[in-house]
């Protein structure tokens, strides 16, 4: 991200030596810890991951069907690849992860609240990086 300008030339800092993004390195390391410290149980930090996470993937599985209505409406056959059982197989994935997203919203609303507000936070904070480092 560093390369697109997105994020401070620091992150993109390779040491010769070791050729590690070092600064990289410690940011990831310093904000893992960060949320052992804030998040306390690594069950929280699973409900947070498996919340947003079993959402994100439902809503990009669910696009091989928008991307399928071209062929599906000209009635030409699709030349891509091909998925086994279409469209059952990918509609059970799709139920099956959004039964997930569901479950650890009854059983979790905070870690599923918070997790949804970190990430909502996270598109201010990248607008703000980007216009930042396009500035400079």
């Amino acid at each position: 991200m560093a390369e697109d300008r997105t994020l401070p030339a620091i992150f993109k800092k390779i040491n010769p030596r070791t050729q590690v993004q070092e600064f990289g390195l410690l940011f990831l390391g310093a904000f893992i810890l960060l949320s052992l410290v804030f998040l306390r149980t690594f069950e929280n930090i699973v409900n947070y991951v498996m919340f947003l996470d079993s959402l994100g993937i439902a809503v990009v599985a669910s696009t091989i069907f928008i991307l399928r209505r071209p062929a599906r409406k000209s009635e030409s056959s699709y030349k891509g690849f091909k998925i086994p059982l279409y469209p059952f197989l990918p509609a059970v994935f799709i139920f099956f992860l959004l039964s997930v997203t569901i479950s650890v919203l009854l059983s979790q609303p905070r870690q599923a609240l918070l997790g949804s507000i970190f990430l909502l936070l996270g598109f201010p904070l990248y607008f703000f990086l980007r216009r930042l480092t396009v500035v400079r």
